[in-house]
């Protein structure tokens, strides 16, 4: 039996960022203050672990 993994706050938080880099035109510090994120560097590299790609080239994709 397998159990699911349910994601974690942070996980929440940055696939939410993602929504926001695809559907509006906030910048990407707006993005990180909008999911909670006082720096954008902490916020770029929490996102590029788990999504394995920068912010800002996530959007351009």
């Amino acid at each position: 039996v397998r159990r699911r993994r349910w994601p974690s706050f942070r996980e929440v938080r940055l696939r939410r960022a993602a929504e926001l880099l695809r559907t509006t035109t906030l910048s990407i510090d707006e993005v990180a203050r909008a999911v909670g994120y006082d720096s954008r560097s902490q916020f770029s590299r929490a996102f590029q672990r788990l999504l394995r790609e920068a912010p800002g080239r996530y959007r351009q994709v």
